[in-house]
């Protein structure tokens, strides 16, 4: 059996399991709609993101953790062209961050095989593996989405907001995929080792041979903050915590 007849295979076997997943997995519709205690005003918002004579530069970058023994990583930066999008922090605004912080779904990694067994999958059924939603989903006021600025990601992660009025601002960068080199030992192979014995008797034991492989896990960055500007001040500052790791004030 050839690789492309294989890789057919494998594809109709990931779309069986999806189309048998789909009894289980949880439809929008069936979902608990949540909807936040305070009142949105655009009015309010419209003035904090009003001329003022601030600025907020900086730099956006993913930053791995690093343990005690473990060599540090590099950073990985958005894509160059993407945008980095700033919101007047109100009570509305932080109320908002909490409910989809507490209501979100964990974020997993995936390798590269199963991210191409996917695009293989849409191609053929139209649809990728179905999304598991959580039990309950925020809903918004439908203006509060559209009143933002944003500043395009430049060279090296470099982003800036000119003109801001002092205040609490919060900033999100778009999701952007981040793709880490994982180490890890493959068993090759078995050793048999005979062992003879006086009597005559011949005993063998069995152990394994493991190789240094390594792959490639991708997973989604959504990099978050939340600052204060102060009257005249231009800041700098780092954008570099990750969404599921943000602990919102």
């Amino acid at each position: 059996m050839n690789r492309r007849l294989l890789a057919a295979c494998f594809v109709c076997l990931q779309a069986v399991a999806c189309w048998g997943a789909l009894d289980f997995v949880l439809k929008p519709e069936e979902q608990e709609v949540i909807y936040p205690k305070s009142v949105f005003s655009a009015e309010q918002a419209k003035q904090a993101l009003g001329p003022g004579n601030c600025s907020l530069r900086g730099v956006a970058f993913e930053q791995p953790a690093s343990g005690f023994l473990q060599k540090a990583k590099a950073p990985q930066y958005p894509p160059k062209g993407s945008k980095i999008y700033l919101f007047p922090y109100t009570e509305y605004t932080r109320e908002v961050v909490h409910l989809f912080k507490e209501h979100s779904q964990i974020r997993e990694e995936h390798s590269a095989e199963v991210l191409m067994a996917e695009a293989r999958l849409r191609l053929l059924t139209g649809e990728g593996i179905p999304e598991m939603l959580p039990l309950k989903r925020v809903e918004v006021d439908p203006v509060f989405p559209k009143i933002w600025k944003a500043a395009v990601i430049g060279p090296q992660g470099k982003f800036a907001f000119e003109g801001l009025k002092p205040g609490r601002y919060y900033l999100q960068s778009m999701t952007f995929m981040v793709g880490r080199n994982q180490a890890y030992l493959d068993q090759v192979g078995e050793e048999t080792q005979e062992t003879y014995w006086s009597n005559g008797e011949v005993s063998y034991d069995s152990r394994p041979i493991w190789a240094d492989k390594s792959t490639t896990l991708y997973h989604k960055v959504e990099l978050v903050g939340v600052y204060d500007v102060v009257a005249g001040e231009n800041q700098s500052i780092e954008l570099r915590e990750d969404w599921k790791d943000f602990d919102a004030p």
